[in-house]
């Protein structure tokens, strides 16, 4: 196995360890009733600390408009084009991009949060120049950027076979504890509108 692989691998299971993920399958998700949308502006970004075991990670959400994609009892699941979620290790200009968007609870009293679907991860070196090459496919031609993919065949068959078996499946991240990342997602999300077409 590729030296650089192992590592990728380790690193990305540090981003997602140590958080209270909460899977949600795809039988427990359906259409929204109304495809509402927000725009987020700017990236958003929190740095969860880590403990004794783990490093400190930074998580964030790049601009883009996020649609109504699927409902489950719990809330609604609102997804950008593309990979529009990120996480890094603190210090590290390597950032892992994933599939997801934000997920807004029905309970208000709730607080947003990100949330990943499984597939393969993709890496950079350079956010900005991703998000530059994200808003130049978008507007080009409707579609993701090619970036470099690093999670393809992590340790063989039976790691693909189980990944495929679980693919799209929606992963919840714990809420942020950073009030003003919280703050600054509940005023974007209360711009939700159903666009005119």
């Amino acid at each position: 196995m590729n030296a650089r692989l192992v590592i990728t691998t380790v690193v990305v299971a540090l981003l997602s360890s140590g958080c209270a993920t909460t899977d949600i399958g795809h039988s427990e998700l359906s259409q929204p009733a109304t495809k509402d949308e927000f725009r987020v502006g700017s990236v958003l970004r929190y740095t969860k600390t880590g403990n004794a075991l783990q490093a400190n990670a930074e998580h964030g959400i790049l601009p883009g408009v996020y649609k109504a994609d699927q409902v489950s009892a719990a809330g609604t699941f609102y997804r950008c084009e593309g990979r529009c979620i990120w996480a890094r290790m603190v210090g590290d200009e390597k950032t892992y991009l994933y599939l997801g968007g934000i997920f807004v609870p029905r309970d208000s009293s709730s607080p947003p949060t990100i949330y990943r679907i499984l597939s393969s991860v993709q890496s950079t070196n350079s956010l900005d120049n991703y998000m530059n090459q994200l808003g130049t496919a978008n507007a080009t031609a409707g579609g993701p950027v090619n970036a470099n993919i690093v999670g393809g065949a992590i340790a063989g068959a039976i790691v693909q076979a189980a990944i495929a078996a679980e693919e799209g499946k929606h992963t919840l991240l714990p809420p942020s504890e950073d009030q003003g990342f919280l703050q600054k997602l509940k005023a974007i999300i209360a711009t939700r509108s159903v666009p005119q077409r």
